[in-house]
């Protein structure tokens, strides 16, 4: 078993060579390599491994490779696409640790602490190399990088391990692997290499069973650092990298997109590596940001809001598939940029007899779905609006903050009739809606008798008027008069009226509002 900390060394085999090839993704010969200068007078930097069985190797001028192989097929060197090869390597290990060190463009070290804590409890070889295995398949598929990986207890053992991989090793009995290990795998000088050469001794183990003392007053301080590696000795900080943020992947299409499937694979894959980050670094989504950059040089950009923070990757691609699902651009697409509005988890200690939604986000799915149908304005939780208006309200989403605070504050009130700090409101207004175009007849600049399309009857008795206004510091004001009567006749019952003086209605219209609970309905049917 191993300890708490070890350490794994990722090593690009070819790294120029699979950045050129990255960049030319035509190419499928078996036979190339990549070359420094002119395509003709230029030096081989690295060869594939069908051009090595050929004869041709780093090093040799491209006239004498192409004698060798005449089907080579040589790729100019590109300082920008090691770049942006570099990029995503980086990019794809920071999906495995927050704690990464950079040694070289082909070499990366990572920490793998807190692995165990995301992944399980068993830290055996066949735990790690099964880890390994699925590391680099999803290097090869997500990023078409073909890689090594070495696992050990100390980053000196792990590249020694990596340069070994085939293509994971797993080390576990260090002093075993140490004995092993031969001098030009540990990076030691030519000429010291040379001189243990002379001495017969080839592998690590063969210097170890000489007297120490002795062999360093005759090989020099140098081969101090061998005896270091051996007993695993040597103190080792990674100079960490510094990742990007926020949490933010951006892709180019190399074709212009036309259809939904491409675009949720590729999403698809950017989530997996920033949900992978936000294990690694504990946070969940709380919103999303995409954005499309079309072919006609337009751009579509789209926030989403996670009703329960997650940092599945399911759940956030769901969110954005229903919002795809019904969406048309006017240009293809050529671009992606996903930004995750990160936060830390929350827990909430739910009352004995408060009953959650089951699933928030399937919630939200549903909510996306209907506003999809019947429009974006449509789909909410009525809130009155900060007015005295008759009824006026807003939609407000019924995942937001504000619509749960303003239930909590309805739920506390008790009793049928509405109250505040022990100040009676009054009866329940039950509103027609659309209010009820009326024709009212006045005596004495009182309401006499009331006709429209549901009630119609004597005025029996009546209350007002009841004056509102309000927005006369705006372009729209408005000022209404209200009345309470009861009706009588069939429609007896105790009813709203209200007369629009200015405001959205035309001036002087009359509208029966509503009834009050304690009225008696009108046999004729409401349409509401």
């Amino acid at each position: 078993m191993f300890a708490n900390k070890h350490y794994a060394a990722l090593i690009v085999p070819r790294f120029r060579l699979q950045a050129a090839l990255l960049e030319a993704p035509a190419e499928k010969s078996q036979f190339v390599a990549v070359v420094e200068g002119s395509s003709t007078r230029g030096v081989l930097l690295e060869v594939s491994a069908g051009a090595e069985a050929q004869g041709v190797s780093a090093g040799m001028v491209a006239t004498q490779a192409m004698a060798r192989c005449a089907q080579l097929v040589l790729l100019l060197a590109s300082e920008m696409a090691e770049a942006r090869l570099g990029r995503r390597l980086l990019q794809f290990v920071e999906t495995l640790s927050p704690r990464v060190e950079k040694q070289a463009n082909d070499l990366w070290m990572i920490d793998l602490r807190g692995v165990i804590a995301d992944m399980g409890v068993r830290v055996g070889v066949e735990y790690w190399t099964e880890w390994g295995e699925e590391t680099l398949r999803r290097l090869r598929v997500n990023e078409g990088v073909e890689a090594k990986l070495g696992i050990a207890l100390r980053p000196g053992l792990a590249l020694c391990a990596a340069r070994r991989a085939q293509p994971v090793r797993v080390v576990e009995a260090a002093e075993a692997f140490v004995e092993e290990l031969r001098f030009e795998e540990l990076g030691v000088s030519g000429l010291l290499c040379r001189q243990l050469h002379d001495w017969g001794l080839s592998t690590l183990g063969d210097l170890l069973r000489l007297p120490r003392q002795a062999a360093l007053e005759r090989l020099g301080p140098e081969a101090s650092v061998l005896w270091e590696i051996a007993r695993d000795s040597r103190e080792s900080v990674l100079r960490l990298e510094t990742f990007s943020e926020p949490l933010e992947l951006a892709v180019d299409f190399e074709h212009p997109v036309e259809t939904v499937a491409p675009i949720l694979f590729t999403l698809n894959r950017m989530l997996e590596q920033l949900c992978s980050r936000m294990r690694l670094l504990q946070r969940v989504a709380a919103g999303l940001l995409l954005r499309f950059t079309l072919d006609n040089g337009g751009a579509y950009e789209r926030r989403f809001t996670v009703p329960a923070p997650s940092r599945e990757e399911a759940v956030l691609l769901r969110i954005i598939e229903t919002h795809l699902e019904t969406l048309q651009f006017e240009a293809s697409l050529t671009g992606a940029i996903l930004k995750i509005e990160a936060t830390t988890p929350s827990s909430q200690q739910l009352a004995l007899f408060e009953n959650p939604l089951r699933d928030p986000n399937r919630f939200g799915e549903t909510l996306a779905r209907l506003r999809a149908l019947v429009g974006e304005d449509r789909v909410g939780v009525p809130v009155a609006s900060n007015t005295y208006r008759s009824d006026v309200f807003v939609l407000a989403d019924p995942t937001s903050e504000f619509v749960a605070r303003e239930t909590s504050s309805v739920e506390e009130s008790s009793g049928g009739v509405s109250s505040l700090n022990g100040v009676l409101l009054g009866l329940p207004l039950r509103r027609f809606r659309p209010a009820l175009a009326a024709q009212v007849q006045l005596k004495a600049h009182q309401p006499a008798y009331v006709e429209s399309s549901v009630v119609s009857g004597p005025v029996v008795e009546s209350r007002g008027p009841f004056r509102l206004s309000g927005d006369w510091w705006d372009s729209h004001p408005w000022h209404s008069e209200q009345w309470d009567v009861l009706l009588g006749g069939s429609a007896r019952g105790l009813y709203r009226l209200c007369l629009n003086v200015t405001g959205v209605a035309p001036a002087g219209a009359w509208l029966v509002e509503g009834c009050y609970d304690a009225a008696v309905w009108p046999s004729k049917r409401l349409r509401r």
